[in-house]
């Protein structure tokens, strides 16, 4: 079991999370004034979050990397190939 598979929300806090998200008002971002280099890291079995925002982001981050991360939900960042994604990613 991975370190992100061990955390979990009560049932309150999952609650207060879904009523927020309910009531968020759109971010209202230009992507294409974004010039840093940009990793998107999404987890293959991301049950929260559809991959069509990251494919989204990668398509209007003018050189933005998308790479997905098999067998992993929504917080994929404690894999080790996430690790060595974003090892790779600083190098170039």
């Amino acid at each position: 079991m991975s370190f992100c598979a061990k955390l979990f929300l009560t049932s309150g806090s999952a609650i207060k999370l879904t009523k927020d998200k309910t009531t968020q008002k759109p971010l209202a971002v230009d992507l294409a004034n974004i010039v840093a280099k940009t990793l998107i890291i999404y987890g293959e079995k991301d049950n929260i979050t559809p991959s069509s925002i990251g494919e989204y982001l990668a398509r209007n981050i003018k050189g933005s990397q998308l790479i997905r991360i098999p067998n992993e939900g929504h917080m994929p960042l404690a894999n080790k190939l996430v690790l060595e994604k974003v090892k790779a990613f600083l190098k170039d």
